[in-house]
């Protein structure tokens, strides 16, 4: 599929497509601001069909009664995501929530969500949702080196990805290194003079450079292959080159290109959803701590720069260059996920932020997160390790997100 995300309407010849011509108008416009093409509206299911048959995700206004067929019939066999809009006339509701479980039942992966109260900022989420799911779907991600042992339940073979339209591209550390190697020393010297102003505590200037120089060298993995998003398999990364890739994954994080670590390509996947649909970067961090039934905090040696203010010191676990302590922001919304790879569930939770770092024996970037709905459910049946965090209340986004990517969606 090459379409990426689309918009289409569908009524009952009965009604006619005059009945949502001014709807249609309103929504295509805030749609094409997140990227999504509209396509028309339709009466039959073949030219629906024609249309949306190379849209990776797809949102359906569903215009009136007397659709449920011609929807059905349409996306029989689809491959891709669709979102079903309805709203509070011409029976659109009834016939939505009739279709939906029928696409269900014949392995479509869809969602519905109803239009209500400020048409604009609602519709501006389903947009985010359609297009994020949509440049999901379309993702071209590598997988530099490969998973550590300890990584023994969150593991996602790269070929089941296949389903979801995300295309792994594995590429050797042999690479990298043969890369690092080659990024001049007085080049990478002059880089690091950007981030001089942030080192801390036993970090060197030297350990910056090597930080840097691995952040270039994974610059043109990105570049020359065309990645969306990485992961790399960061310990034996430490262990060839004596310097973490931790600094490269926070700069590109906050640029735009998820960036994951461990070679952990489930957490990326929840990175890319999370990242995808809200327009923010997301962290990915080890749950560290439970400090009472409703706080968590979840720690990681990197964390997007541009959440709030960082430092540069030591790498936690190796004491050599290079850990990235971040400080989010306290008091800020907080929505955290976590994908279940082998129960197929995908755990959304809302949370505020209640502290930052300093807490001794974890990994350098800490957010403590406060829950109201408890913090129970990571233990007793755990999902396994590394939730994904992103600043912001999500939580409805990534809802129907999951859905359309075709996963159990638990609210926590």
């Amino acid at each position: 599929m090459s379409g990426g995300a689309c918009l289409v309407g569908v009524v009952s010849g009965l009604h006619g497509v005059g009945v949502v011509e001014g709807l249609m108008s309103r929504l295509a416009g805030v749609f094409e601001g997140y990227g999504v093409v509209y396509r028309g509206v339709y009466t039959g299911p073949g030219g629906l069909r024609r249309a949306v048959g190379d849209c990776r995700a797809v949102a359906v206004l569903v215009g009136s009664g007397g659709t449920e067929h011609v929807v059905l019939e349409a996306f029989e066999g689809f491959g891709g995501s669709v979102l079903l809009l309805s709203y509070g006339g011409n029976n659109s509701l009834a016939a939505a929530v009739e279709v939906l479980p029928a696409l269900r039942l014949r392995g479509v992966r869809a969602s519905l969500a109803h239009l209500r109260g400020d048409l604009a900022r609602v519709a501006g989420g389903y947009a985010a949702v359609v297009g994020g799911v949509s440049r999901f779907r379309g993702a071209r991600v590598g997988l530099v080196g490969g998973r550590p042992p300890w990584m023994v339940y969150s593991v996602v073979n790269p070929e089941s990805l296949a389903g979801l339209g995300v295309e792994i591209v594995e590429i050797p550390l042999e690479e990298l290194y043969g890369r690092y190697r080659g990024v001049g020393e007085g080049e990478a010297r002059r880089a690091a003079g950007e981030y001089l102003g942030f080192i801390r505590g036993p970090l060197t200037v030297e350990g910056l450079v090597r930080a840097v120089r691995l952040h270039m060298a994974l610059e043109g993995l990105v570049s020359d292959y065309g990645l969306d998003a990485f992961t790399v398999e960061c310990f034996r990364v430490i262990e060839a080159l004596d310097v973490s890739p931790c600094l490269s994954l926070a700069i590109h994080n906050s640029r735009g290109v998820v960036a994951g670590c461990e070679g952990d390509l489930n957490g990326l996947l929840g990175m890319m959803a999370a990242s995808y649909v809200s327009g923010e970067p997301a962290f990915m961090g080890n749950l560290a701590d439970l400090v009472d039934e409703r706080t968590a905090v979840f720690a990681h040696c990197t964390a997007p720069l541009s959440v709030g203010g960082y430092t540069l010191t030591t790498h936690f676990e190796s004491g050599g260059p290079l850990g990235v302590a971040v400080e989010p922001p306290v008091g800020s919304v907080a929505t955290v996920l976590k994908v279940d790879p082998v129960r197929g569930w995908f755990i959304v939770s809302r949370g505020v932020v209640l502290g930052g770092g300093g807490r001794p024996g974890l990994c350098r970037s800490q957010y403590v997160v406060g829950f109201e709905g408890g913090v129970e459910w990571m233990v007793r049946d755990s999902p396994g390790n590394h939730y994904v965090v992103v600043l912001g209340d999500y939580v409805e986004r990534l809802v129907l997100a999951g859905e359309l990517l075709g996963y159990r969606v638990l609210v926590r």
